[in-house]
């Protein structure tokens, strides 16, 4: 065991535990950050500088050679036109918002028909007619007789109690 020697502030000192004095130097280490940093700002300038250049080759790049419109079009386009169709309908010029006022006024006011003895009324004045006169509404509106239960059945094809026939023709004939 190694002999401890005494200090003059009363502290006791072993020999064999030793330390180095020089072993970081605060200046070398101030200046490895410093050149650190410079060299991180650096490499931070060149690509910087390298992505905004390479913006403005990949525009170039992905710039369409064929460009549709050299600016946004303000007009709207031709709306779709069935010729054969507006042809056989008498339709000369494609003016669907003024045909469709036209008919509309049509409706709702009164003159001659096309038909002789007949004239138009407005569409609404027409309705309210036809809810309030029980006559006009059964002269107008009628309906087919309400069929009897066996010609029911017959149109629907069943005989028998509604037993199939798969499309054959009615046992027995017409009844």
């Amino acid at each position: 065991m190694p002999e401890e020697i005494p200090q003059t502030d009363g502290q006791t000192e072993n020999p064999l535990v030793r330390y180095e004095h020089t072993d970081a130097n605060f200046r070398w280490i101030l200046g490895s950050v410093i050149g650190a940093t410079v060299l991180g700002i650096v490499i931070f300038i060149g690509v910087w500088f390298f992505m905004e250049g390479y913006k403005g080759h990949e525009n170039a790049v992905k710039k369409s050679p064929f460009p549709l419109a050299p600016t946004p079009s303000q007009a709207l386009p031709a709306g779709p036109r069935l010729e054969q169709v507006d042809r056989e309908a008498g339709i000369t010029r494609p003016d669907v918002y003024k045909r469709e006022a036209a008919k509309l006024r049509v409706l709702d006011s009164y003159g001659p028909t096309q038909e002789k003895g007949y004239v138009h009324i407005p569409i609404n004045q027409a309705i309210e007619l036809l809810a309030t006169d029980q006559k006009l509404r059964d002269t107008w509106l009628r309906s087919r007789p309400e069929p009897s239960p066996e010609q029911r059945r017959r149109s629907e094809g069943l005989v028998d109690a509604g037993d199939s026939n798969s499309g054959r023709m009615f046992r027995g004939g017409e009844k």
